[in-house]
């Protein structure tokens, strides 16, 4: 029983080290030059201004919803008290 622990700990130990060893070779190089970051930088700042013209147009939109809204709920009193007032006129006549 005592054999097979011992085997079963040696086979772990050369896995742990064969996949170090593997771990250590293959490293990713993670530097990034000078001209990949001004590349990033500039293509996250056409995003943003995409992103904030949108947002401009969306609110330019919003303004002119509420002004129609506006415009079309007075021309809807109007019209109410036009009718009230024909309304009113038919029957006192």
């Amino acid at each position: 029983m005592t054999f097979y622990l011992i085997v079963l700990v040696l086979l772990l130990i050369i896995i742990f080290i064969f996949i170090s060893k593997n771990y250590k070779n293959n490293n990713i190089d993670f530097t990034v030059t000078q001209k990949e970051l001004e590349k990033t930088i500039e293509n996250k700042n056409k995003l943003y201004a995409k992103q904030k013209q949108k947002v401009e147009i969306v609110d330019e939109l919003k303004k002119t919803i509420k002004t129609c809204n506006d415009e079309l709920f007075v021309k809807i009193a109007d019209m109410n008290n036009s009718l009230f007032e024909e309304l009113y006129n038919k029957n006192n006549s």
